[in-house]
C-alpha cells in the first residue's frame, strides 16, 4: 500500500464519518473497543478501522492518542490504563478489548500484562507490532533516538521487550498478533509472539505495514476476531445492524440510505496461523 492509497483510505473514512446520519441504535457500552496508534502517528490513522468496527459490531470504539508515541512505553501504558478505567466507570463497562497498531500494540501488551490491575482488559489484538523489535527502529534511532525513549525500547533484544515477552498473560485473556507478510518495517518474524499461554500469531498475505491499519482485509480480520466474543449483547447488536440500523456519533443529518447487505461470516483461514501458542 503506497502513500496515495493511504491518503485515499483516510479521506474516504473522513467523508463517510462526516456524512453518516445518527440513528436511534445505541452502541454496546458494556464492552467497548479501545484503539491505540503507532509511533509518530495519531488516533486519526485508525479512523477507517474505527468506522468498520463501529458499524460492523455495533460497539463503542474509542481512539486514544499516545502523543506521537515518543514517550516511554511503560508510562504510556500506565496513562492508557487510567483512561480505560475512567471509560469503564463512566459507561459501566464489564470489559474492554484493545487493538494496538505498531507501537500501540506494545502499549496494549504492557497494559494487559502489567498495568491492568482491575482486570478490565479482556483481549488484545496487535497489528504489525514489533514484539521482537524492529530492524528499522535501529536506523531511526540513530537520528531520533535522543528525542524518543520508545525507539530504544523497540530495538531487537532490548531489556524492555525481553521483560514484556516473558510477562504472563492473565487468565481468561489473550493477545493475538497479526503480521503482514509484505511488511518491511516489522517483518512477520519480528511481530511474532513467543509460544505460550494466551499468545497467538496470525499473518495476512500481501499486506504491508500501512495496510494493517488501512486495508479492508485487516479490518475484516480484526472485526471477525472480536465478533467471536462470548457477549450476548454484542451479538444482539450485530443482528440489529444486519437490518440496516446503524450507530454513528454524528449530529449531521442527511437522507437515510439503506444499510449494508448481509454477508456470510468471514472465515479466519484467510489469515495464516504462524504459531499455535495455547490460548
Amino acid at each position: 500500500m503506497n502513500g496515495l492509497d493511504v491518503l485515499r483510505a483516510t479521506v474516504a473514512a473522513e467523508l463517510d464519518t462526516f456524512l453518516e446520519r445518527n440513528t436511534t441504535t445505541l452502541p454496546c457500552l458494556r464492552h467497548p473497543i479501545v484503539l491505540l496508534p503507532g509511533w509518530a502517528g495519531s488516533g486519526r490513522e485508525l479512523l477507517s478501522l474505527e468506522r468498520h468496527l463501529r458499524l460492523g459490531l455495533g460497539r463503542r470504539v474509542v481512539r486514544v492518542g499516545l502523543g506521537g508515541g515518543f514517550d516511554c512505553i511503560r508510562r504510556s501504558a500506565t496513562r492508557v490504563a487510567e483512561i480505560v478505567k475512567r471509560c469503564a466507570r463512566e459507561d459501566g463497562a464489564e470489559s474492554v478489548d484493545v487493538v494496538g497498531y505498531s507501537l500501540g500494540g506494545l502499549v496494549a501488551t504492557q497494559l494487559l500484562k502489567f498495568c491492568d490491575k482491575d482486570r478490565l482488559v479482556r483481549n488484545v489484538i496487535t497489528l504489525g507490532t514489533p514484539h521482537r523489535g524492529s530492524p528499522s527502529a535501529q536506523a531511526v534511532a540513530r537520528v531520533f533516538g535522543g528525542f524518543s525513549e520508545s525507539l530504544g525500547q523497540m530495538l531487537p533484544g532490548s531489556e524492555f521487550l525481553t521483560e514484556l515477552t516473558r510477562g504472563p498473560v492473565p487468565a481468561g485473556s489473550a493477545i493475538i498478533s497479526v503480521a503482514g507478510s509484505a511488511d518491511a518495517l516489522v517483518p512477520p518474524g519480528y511481530a511474532e509472539l513467543p509460544r505460550g499461554p494466551g499468545h497467538r500469531n496470525l499473518s495476512l498475505s500481501r499486506v504491508d505495514h500501512f495496510g494493517l491499519a488501512f486495508d479492508r482485509a485487516s479490518h475484516r480480520l480484526v472485526g471477525d476476531l472480536l465478533r467471536n466474543g462470548p457477549h450476548q449483547l454484542c451479538r444482539q447488536r450485530e443482528q440489529e445492524a444486519r437490518y440496516g440500523k446503524r450507530f454513528v456519533p454524528s449530529e449531521l443529518a442527511r437522507p437515510t440510505r439503506p444499510g449494508p447487505r448481509e454477508r456470510a461470516p468471514m472465515r479466519l483461514d484467510c489469515a495464516e496461523e504462524l504459531t499455535g501458542g495455547a490460548a
